[in-house]
């Protein structure tokens, strides 16, 4: 790619650094701009790898540089080289320079400097400056700046400023301009309007990231090139032909320009500086008037800064904003969302529906679908006091454990069958029981209720152990000590006086009290069941209640039990079953699309047969049913089409589709894509709304 990349080196920029910026740019020329010292090309290998880079890539290579090593080691390798000449020497005659401080420096020939070529100055080379004369061997050139004195020592050349008195001038000090006629200067750094006029027909050229100029006139070429940045808004100080220096602020020249503007055209009278200046009396003189004849001290002009007009500000500005609109019309992307809204219509139907529990899934050609056994069983219970109460003359009750461990043979105990306690209580056994033999270490064991062997309280006792009265009054110790009975609970029902009992209405009264409980658990029971499943009314199967009583009518208790008991059993099917078999049913028949959320359902005529597991019966389907509409015909047949095609399309459509609403994105677009997948279709499920009454 064409082009010139300029390079403002640092005193610490590396040589890897600057070959990289070669080897990235991809301008075919390069200008380095080198201080007079820098750690780059400081070696010879480094202008041998920079040679190399070029001629493989091509690329013209100039160093701007103020040190004549340098210069001679970059002319070795073929290289253009444009030397900067340092402060004071670069010609033989004065010149007055903008010294701005850091790498940025003007350098402004006076009147002097830019008069007609004299003698000495075709005499020098393009490729070395000029440094004048050494007449008499001693290091010193004779013919230098006036308050000026070069010395040469081990590093190379340096200068040293001297002030109007001969006073060294350190670099950076201010210089006292109380000495300088100040109507002079003032009228000397003020140029009039027909200058000013002259000083726009001659631009100074300001070019790249980092700025250069070049000056030029009458034809002559300047033997030194220094990098400028004509100030930053500061003050900068000014050196005069007779080492006079003020301070004068300078505007910031904020113009970019090509490179060529600033170094010229290549061409063959000139090379990068461009063809020798015509030397017209107006063009002849264009720096010459920067110096009022007559006059010592410098001129200064201000560059103009040439800012761009209002309307080619709003000119600009239009241009941008309609470059971004056409890069966002053609690099938006295009889509389309419709939503559709399918045409609705009532539903009736009816289902013959089979709900079987050895079913997993449906299958609508023989009406089966999955059905859940379910099975209720509840029991409630009461306890109630004893209302009557008489004279009652009974006998304590309760239960023992006998234990055999005599021997391995079963021991059989007639009825009444005397058990005694430690305190000669007396028991004997309500019927005939055998006690099985020892089986390994433990013993045979046989549980039998017992009744006291009178009336009355004493004989309810707490739980305790017991031994055989026979055993012991024959005097057979073995089975006596084998042969145990122990009681796990008290003994109860001992009564001799007045004593309550159970009347007929306690009886009453307890039977209707755990019946209605008992209907409520049930009822808890159904509910619970149905949020897991739907259970039909009618098609289940109930038993009777079943109530028991502890104690019987006119029986001697403080208080008794009543309990009820009912099973319920019946099969059952989930919703969202039933939801799959009416939907799979009726739109494998008709084109309709079926929600759940529209529909209602009802199974009449059960059957329920407990021992198959079924539930047989008729589904009545009512709601309300949905147009099938298909997302992907849709995407197809709109694909493509302007405004008014797809409000066509859409009304073509009218019996499957009630309404539907079109977005078109970005809001410019005219049609609709043709790639259906940027066309998205929503299909919206709504009933009509009725419309509200006149008034």
């Amino acid at each position: 790619m064409a082009g010139t990349k300029i390079i403002h080196v640092l005193k610490d920029d590396t040589f890897d650094e600057l070959l990289g910026i070669v080897q990235g740019t991809p301008a075919s020329e390069v200008v380095f701009i080198l201080p007079k010292r820098s750690k780059a090309f400081s070696q010879i290998e480094d202008f041998a790898t920079l040679a190399s880079e070029a001629l493989a890539n091509e690329k013209r290579i100039t160093f701007m540089t103020p040190n004549s090593d340098v210069a001679a080691l970059a002319r070795d390798h073929a290289f253009e080289v444009v030397l900067n000449t340092p402060k004071g020497g670069a010609r033989k005659k004065p010149a007055a320079q903008l010294a701005v401080s850091g790498r940025n420096d003007v350098v402004l020939p006076s009147d002097e400097v830019m008069g007609e070529p004299d003698e000495d100055d075709s005499e020098i080379p393009d490729h070395a400056p000029y440094r004048g004369i050494d007449k008499d061997g001693d290091g010193f050139y004779d013919d230098q700046e006036p308050g000026t004195k070069r010395q040469k020592d081990d590093e190379g050349f340096h200068e040293e400023e001297l002030d109007a008195d001969g006073t060294k001038v350190e670099e950076g000090d201010d210089v006292d301009t109380d000495d300088v006629d100040k109507d002079v200067l003032e009228d000397d750094l003020e140029p009039s309007p027909e200058e000013l006029e002259d000083l726009e027909a001659e631009e100074v050229a300001v070019s790249g990231s980092m700025p250069h100029a070049t000056l030029a006139a009458s034809g002559r070429r300047l033997d030194s090139a220094v990098p400028s940045a004509i100030g930053r808004g500061r003050a900068v100080p000014v050196r005069g032909t007779q080492g006079k220096r003020s301070t004068v602020p300078l505007q910031r020249e904020t113009r970019v320009e090509d490179l060529a503007t600033v170094w010229g055209e290549p061409s063959k009278e000139g090379g990068i500086w461009g063809p020798p200046v015509a030397s017209s009396a107006k063009r002849g003189s264009w720096f010459s008037r920067l110096f009022r004849k007559g006059s010592t001290q410098p001129r200064v002009v201000t560059p103009r800064g040439e800012g761009i007009s209002t309307i080619g500000k709003i000119g600009i500005g239009l241009t941008v904003l309609a470059i971004s609109a056409l890069a966002i019309y053609l690099f938006t992307p295009q889509s389309a969302h419709l939503a559709i809204f399918p045409a609705p219509s009532k539903l009736e139907a009816s289902l013959p529906v089979l709900a079987d529990r050895n079913v997993k899934e449906a299958n609508i050609a023989t009406g089966v679908m999955p059905g859940q056994f379910i099975t209720i069983e509840k029991t409630a219970s009461q306890t109630f006091a004893a209302t009557g109460e008489r004279d009652v003359a009974q006998k304590a009750r309760g239960t023992v454990t006998i234990m055999n461990a005599f021997s391995a043979t079963p021991q059989t105990f007639i009825a009444t069958t005397r058990l005694e306690t430690k305190e000669g209580l007396m028991f004997r056994t309500l019927r005939t029981i055998t006690v099985p033999g020892i089986r390994g270490s433990e013993p045979g064991k046989a549980t039998v209720e017992v009744i006291a062997d009178k009336p009355g309280a004493t004989y309810n006792i707490a739980p305790t152990s017991f031994v055989f009265s026979a055993f012991k009054e024959r005097n057979d110790a073995e089975r006596y000590a084998k042969f145990t009975a122990t009681s796990s609970a008290p003994m109860a029902g001992g009564i001799q006086g007045k004593a309550k009992v159970v009347t007929e209405a306690d009886i009453v009264k307890a039977r209707a009290a755990v019946e209605n409980d008992l209907k409520q658990l049930i009822a808890d029971a159904l509910t619970d069941a149905r949020t897991r499943a739907v259970i039909v009314d009618g098609a289940s199967k109930v038993s009777e209640v079943q109530i028991t009583t502890s104690a019987q009518q006119d029986e001697p208790v403080d208080t008794f039990t009543a309990s009820a008991k009912q099973t319920i059993t019946t099969v059952g099917f989930r919703e969202e079953d039933m939801h799959a078999f009416i939907k799979e049913s009726l739109e494998k028949r008709h084109p309709v699309s079926i929600l759940p959320e529209y529909l209602t359902y009802s199974v009449t005529s059960p059957i329920f047969d407990e021992k198959a597991g079924t539930l047989r019966g008729t589904v009545q389907v009512g709601g309300t049913a949905f147009a099938a509409v298909s997302a992907d015909a849709i995407r197809d047949g709109v694909r493509g089409k302007t405004r008014g095609q797809l409000e066509s399309f859409i009304r073509s459509q009218e019996a499957q589709i009630s309404s539907a609403r079109v977005t078109l994105s970005p809001r410019w677009a005219t049609k609709a894509p043709d790639d259906t997948n940027n066309i998205s279709v929503e299909l919206i499920y709504a009933t009509p709304q009725p419309s509200p009454a006149n008034e």
